[in-house]
């Protein structure tokens, strides 16, 4: 499992190359279809809350199954992937295809465009339900399986919507797959399911994470605003 991330990883750091030199040609097209073909299936998926809902789902699931230990892997995922493509966002301040006159958005987003956050929230969750102790189970199978389908969804949504471009939805991706993986090669490498680290304190952690992220959205829209 381990060589096929690594490879995986390569493949996006390609596919995220080529995809700047076809960004606007990619956008243009997305744009003028969407524009054709107006749906409120595609626009509805512009939102997170079914992610967080199916996490939460998730969660409670392994909360009833007595192994609350393996919930905080998830919610620590969601918070990586988000920490770092937000700081990703910062630094790179690239603007929303929408400052393109061709471009004629179905929304308005005030962040910068440069990587995707929505699809790192997402992706971050893949390498989590892939790991041996969780993939075992068929309730966290069928989930994996959802989750790629909702990665779909959501990446075509941000193309859709015209507030991304086709390298930042890529980004996203790898930023997210790349923090649960490590998160994951972390957890093999020093066993902390075996150690039970996670036993009594699961949901003051998934807590304080949440907490986390709510803050860091907060912020970041205050830093960008002044």
């Amino acid at each position: 499992m381990i060589p096929f991330n690594f490879f995986l990883i390569l493949v996006l750091f390609i596919l995220l190359f080529i995809s700047f030199f076809i960004d606007y040609q990619f956008i243009i097209f997305i744009n003028d279809f969407a524009r054709s073909y107006h749906s409120d299936f595609f626009i509805f998926w512009k939102n997170l809350y079914p992610a967080v809902i199916l996490v939460a789902l998730l969660s409670l699931y392994y909360f009833w199954k007595k192994k609350g230990d393996l919930i905080p892997y998830f919610w620590i995922s969601i918070f990586l992937a988000y920490l770092f493509s937000h700081i990703v966002k910062i630094l790179v301040m690239r603007p929303r295809p929408y400052v393109w006159p061709q471009i004629l958005p179905l929304d308005t987003i005030k962040t910068p465009s440069f990587p995707s956050s929505h699809v790192a929230f997402l992706a971050g969750i893949l390498p989590i339900l892939a790991m041996k102790r969780i993939s075992q189970d068929k309730v966290s199978r069928f989930f994996y399986y959802i989750w790629v389908v909702l990665i779909i969804l959501v990446g075509f949504n941000r193309l859709y919507l015209g507030v991304h471009y086709l390298s930042d939805v890529i980004a996203g991706f790898l930023i997210g797959y790349a923090a649960g993986f490590y998160l994951v090669l972390i957890e093999e490498r020093f066993k902390l399911t075996e150690k039970k680290l996670f036993k009594n304190y699961w949901i003051f952690i998934c807590l304080a994470l949440l907490l986390f992220i709510y803050l860091l959205n907060f912020f970041e829209i205050v830093y960008l605003r002044f």
